[in-house]
């Protein structure tokens, strides 16, 4: 057993002494260089209320939201010389009406006027379908770092529009995009 166990001891040292023999060697002195890549995309963060109330007691007179929502854009990172733009679209073409209730506002029913902010270009329009977004504004100057828009948003008057009490609801997308 003790011969086998020699053998054996001996075997393993010839074949690490034979793995050994086939690496190459290198001067201890020897330098390599690399480096690390950091990829920086188009990026920022947005900030969107999470709900926009119209508080409608006269269905025959536009609503104006409670208080005009604000639209935050930090930690932007832009290419040289780009510009950042907000747009926003409804989600779906109506409103989802109240339970019992079957006629809806429309998404043509709600629009935005004099959005503003420091350097800020703001701009007037409807709030449409997603395949058709409407820019809320942009930053006026190049390369902004943050933004905050103000977005003061309008229901319409349309006494067709309402048949019961309650939240009819409308979802919207923000989305900000170069250029």
């Amino acid at each position: 057993m003790r011969i086998f166990k020699t053998l054996l001891a001996s075997g393993v040292l010839l074949a690490a002494m034979a793995y050994a023999s086939a690496d190459n060697s290198v001067q201890l002195d020897n330098t390599a260089t690399s480096q690390f890549d950091a990829v920086i995309t188009r990026q920022a963060t947005i900030s969107v209320p999470g709900d926009i109330t119209f508080n409608v007691t006269n269905i025959g007179v536009p609503t104006t939201n409670a208080s005009s929502p604000q639209v935050s854009l930090t930690n932007i990172v832009l290419a040289s010389g780009e510009k950042i733009t907000l747009y926003v679209a409804a989600n779906n073409l109506t409103f989802q009406p109240v339970p019992g209730g079957t006629t809806t506002y429309t998404a043509a029913d709600v629009s935005f006027a004099g959005t503003s902010g420091t350097g800020v270009s703001g701009v007037s329009g409807p709030v449409s379908l997603t395949t058709t977004a409407q820019a809320v504004g942009s930053s006026s100057a190049n390369n902004p770092t943050s933004l905050a828009i103000t977005v003061p948003f309008t229901l319409a008057s349309d006494v067709s529009a309402v048949d019961f009490t309650g939240t009819q609801t409308l979802g919207i997308t923000f989305t900000a995009t170069s250029v």
